[in-house]
């Protein structure tokens, strides 16, 4: 019976570069945890970003996917095509642009508006 159940907590799932700075994955982590979401960091080798954000998404239980490889953070969701995604910043961006990326991975979660007041200037 033991593998009938997926006993994993429900999170946004991170797939992050092994080599990624542990400092961006914190920005983004205090941005999920100050909605009250839970996530999960796996580490990766990521030739696709976007291919793997949408990965992420299709495994995480709740649907929302978040990609750190040596240049980019893509934030994705389930329902999107495997090409598209809904944000993608620079690793170098400010860190409340990563703070606020990962607020909406969490928001996306719960449904609520986006915020993009420190997105707007990365893009």
């Amino acid at each position: 019976m033991s593998g009938i159940f997926n006993l994993e907590k429900p999170a946004v799932l991170i797939h992050a570069e092994k080599n990624v700075d542990e400092k961006i994955y914190l920005d983004l982590l205090h941005g999920i945890e100050e909605e009250g979401i839970p996530s999960r960091k796996e580490n990766f080798e990521i030739k696709d970003a976007i291919e793997l954000a949408s990965d992420a998404s299709e495994k995480s239980s709740l649907g929302v996917g978040l990609v750190i490889d040596n240049q980019w953070i893509v934030l994705h969701q389930e329902k999107l095509e495997k090409n598209q995604y809904l944000f993608k910043i620079r690793i170098d961006s400010r860190p409340e642009a990563k703070r606020e990326l990962g607020k909406n991975a969490a928001r996306l979660v719960k449904k609520t508006p986006f915020s993009i007041k420190y997105l707007r200037k990365e893009s």
